[in-house]
């Protein structure tokens, strides 16, 4: 049976050309996250053919669409949130970057904290620690010690209907992850903070 929907997972993506080991490996995880209630939204940016690779590849396990052209900011993800907040199917919607990698687990504990909350800011870490992850992880855990508002991680969640009642946000900055947190707190809503995973 198909589990009942929980929230919509969001993925922007945008690729000059598909690669066949990353369209095999996100198929895997969307059907995951399908399996785990999950509205897997995947608006992709990408230029024909590779958005057709893209459609072949995950439209059995995921809604791959692409981004509404009403939207013309310069940074291509605000454009893919804004597409996917219309398209949504659920109320709670998780922002991803193509790196973060829920579980289940993750997925419920997510869903669960925003019925509370209009935002929800899970804190990555990295795993593997290569080298350059234990650099970035150092810099991560700064920014935790340091900056009341923490680290800006790849992942965020939000009620939908929050985002539509507050309107869009400043698309048109390099730091999309930070704008969007400063654009819910600005008008004071209310946001909770955990930790999640990023894949290295």
């Amino acid at each position: 049976m198909t589990p009942p929907l929980r929230c919509t997972y969001l993925l922007p993506i945008r690729r000059v050309r598909a690669g066949e080991s990353e369209m095999i490996e996100l198929a895997i995880y969307f059907a995951m996250l399908g399996a785990a209630g999950c509205d897997v939204l995947v608006v992709d940016g990408s230029a024909s053919p590779t958005f057709d690779d893209h459609h072949r590849a995950w439209g059995e396990v995921c809604r791959h669409v692409p981004v509404d052209p009403r939207y013309r900011y310069l940074n291509g993800k605000v454009n893919g949130i804004h597409t996917a907040v219309d398209a949504a199917r659920c109320e709670r919607i998780i922002v991803a970057d193509d790196d973060i990698r829920y579980t289940a687990d993750d997925v419920t504990r997510t869903c669960r904290l925003l019925d509370g909350h209009d935002m929800v800011r899970p804190q990555n870490y990295l795993s593997p620690l290569p080298w350059w992850a234990r650099m970035e992880a150092a810099r991560m855990l700064i920014n935790r010690g340091t900056l009341r508002a923490g680290d800006y991680p790849g992942t965020c969640a939000f009620r939908r209907s929050t985002m539509k009642r507050l309107g869009h946000y400043d698309g048109d900055v390099l730091f999309d992850n930070e704008e969007i947190v400063r654009h819910f707190a600005a008008a004071g809503a209310a946001r909770a903070t955990w930790r999640a995973w990023a894949a290295a």
